[in-house]
């Protein structure tokens, strides 16, 4: 009996130990983004990445230069961020680009979206002919406005109008529009306005086109950001070393390019085919930032209500610490 009670007692040992570790997993407490993942991931996996062929978000391009060469990088550019949305869920992707306001719209619709890290701030005008004779905003009612309805643009421009006391189905019509494709409607006379992205808006004040009429951004509580880099839940879990590597490399791409602001112009240009001039003038109005933290998710809560108060989404989903992981941006920063 006692060699018997000898045999059990380290078993004993080894499971109670292995039970405190996994007990552990996941968030320490409420509100908190401390996680232990036990994974079994291969760390050389290469990442597929989607993004826009854009100054402000051509990051992703450049991972690779910060991994020490242990994980390739696949890059691919979209148009728009539900295409994106798209091939994440479909799995084509690891993790993605998303404007800040579709994230939510994603979450919103039960999609298993998680923010892991910012990408810019900034980018949006709202625009007008330059011989227009529309001088202020309230000057819309009765007009036509493009925007891309899966952007923070849309967002914006929804409030904006509210602020002006202009009903956004009754006194405006807001037409669907890719960015790229908004100047070329304003001058063909089939849209009286439009809500834009740089380096876009830059090209049309450059070409002498158009006025910029308003920067539509919300107030403090809500913030600047524009678009943020997303994920699965399940890749959070499954890839977790690969998201960690991701947000590295956001990291150290951002921070490279804020501290050299004409590397990020030349290789702007050399990604994208836009001119060198054209990308300067944008920075003027565009920041970039790939860090969050807690004040980052109040910021989304009250973008939330406020996208629930415009109609956007139905309901604001409950918990915003469900869909915001700040575990990787406070790994990279040890």
């Amino acid at each position: 009996m006692n060699q018997t009670r000898k045999k059990i007692a380290p078993l004993l040992a080894v499971t109670l130990v292995l039970t405190m570790i996994f007990a552990g997993c996941g968030k320490s407490e409420e509100g908190s983004s401390s996680k232990t993942v036990v994974s079994s991931e291969n760390p050389s996996q290469t990442a597929r990445v989607a993004t826009w062929k854009m100054p402000q978000t051509i990051q992703p391009n450049y991972y690779s230069q910060y991994l020490d060469g242990s994980r390739e990088i696949k890059v691919s550019n979209f148009m728009s961020s539900s295409d994106q949305l798209q091939a994440l869920l479909n799995d084509d992707v690891d993790a993605c680009g998303m404007s800040l306001t579709a994230a939510i719209e994603a979450v919103a619709d039960e999609k298993p979206v998680v923010i892991v890290c910012g990408m810019y701030e900034k980018g949006a005008a709202l625009v007008v002919g330059a011989d227009s004779d529309i001088q202020e905003v309230a000057d819309l009612k009765g007009k036509r406005i493009a925007c891309q309805k899966d952007s923070t643009q849309y967002v914006q421009l929804l409030n904006l109008l509210k602020e002006n006391e202009l009903d956004a189905e009754n006194d405006v019509t807001i037409q669907e529009a890719s960015p790229e494709n908004m100047e070329t409607l304003l001058q063909n006379g089939e849209i009286d306005a439009y809500c834009g992205i740089e380096p876009y808006v830059s090209q049309a004040v450059s070409d002498g086109t158009v006025r910029i009429l308003d920067t539509p951004y919300f107030d403090d509580d809500i913030g600047l950001t524009d678009t943020v880099l997303v994920t699965t839940r399940e890749n959070t879990e499954r890839k977790n070393l690969m998201i960690k590597d991701l947000v590295k490399g956001q990291k150290m791409a951002t921070e490279t390019f804020q501290n050299d602001p004409d590397l990020w112009v030349s290789e702007s240009a050399q990604q994208t085919g836009i001119d060198e001039d054209i990308i300067k003038a944008s920075l003027d109005n565009l920041e970039l930032d790939w860090e969050i933290d807690e004040d980052f998710v109040e910021q989304v809560e009250a973008l939330c209500e406020k996208m629930t108060e415009l109609g956007v989404i139905a309901e604001a989903p409950n918990d915003v610490w469900e869909f915001v992981d700040l575990s990787f941006v406070e790994y990279v920063n040890q």
